[in-house]
């Protein structure tokens, strides 16, 4: 599994930069799982566990009212501030789609920071470039996929 971990890795914009061998260690170090439509990654206030990046799919972040406020798509991660300040969770995340993705659980996560600066650098910019507004996400993230299907039954 490490080469996909590996190739899953680095489409996410904020861990390209990392050297190969920072990025080697990070995809031995992360667990695949898959998370069904509809199931929950994230419950708001939930206790902080380590953090995810989409290998494949959408997950939707909700609101008090469940509404759907923002997705997040492949290369895109979750659940790094938590990991980092020991926070309980600040929303709820639910797969919009069965999701693919590599959890990095808080011991991983942990020795990670501090077995390779470079890494605990690149969380560190994310955190800071979402808390100041500067990262795209979450957003509406645009779909990877398109079909196009005829309708009508004309010849």
């Amino acid at each position: 599994m490490s080469k996909e971990a590996l190739l899953a890795l680095s489409s996410s914009a904020a861990l390209a930069e990392l050297p190969t061998e920072a990025l080697d260690a990070l995809s031995k170090a992360v667990t695949p799982r898959t998370i069904i439509a509809g199931e929950t990654l994230f419950e708001a206030g939930a206790p902080a566990d380590g953090m995810v990046v989409i290998d494949r799919g959408r997950l939707g972040v909700t609101n008090a009212d469940d509404d759907v406020i923002a997705t997040m798509g492949r290369g895109e991660i979750l659940g790094e501030m938590g990991a980092l300040t020991g926070d309980p969770r600040s929303s709820t995340v639910v797969a919009l789609r069965d999701t693919a993705v590599l959890e990095l659980d808080q011991h991983e996560f942990d020795r990670a920071f501090d077995l390779n600066p470079v890494v605990g650098r690149a969380l560190s910019r994310l955190v800071v470039s979402r808390l100041l507004g500067d990262d795209d996400g979450p957003h509406l993230a645009a779909p990877r996929t398109v079909a196009i299907v005829k309708v009508g039954g004309g010849d």
